[in-house]
């Protein structure tokens, strides 16, 4: 669902709709099991590449 944003008249608010929350609830569990499979699959590295997603993570977060 779209709703003009009340502070800023060129954006718009987006939220799901039930059907839309119904799809994540659905998906986000193998979405979950997939990124750990593949993650699994670095070996050694994994470590390394959670903290540099990590590290991503926070730099991004501060930018909003």
């Amino acid at each position: 669902m779209r709703e003009p944003s009340p502070f800023d008249r060129r954006a718009a608010l987006v939220r799901l709709t039930p059907a839309g929350e119904a799809a994540v609830d659905a998906i986000f569990p193998r979405q979950l099991a997939r990124e750990a499979e593949l993650l699994e699959g670095l070996g050694e590295d994994r470590e390394r590449v959670i903290d540099a997603l990590n590290l991503l993570a926070e730099v991004l977060g501060r930018r909003t």
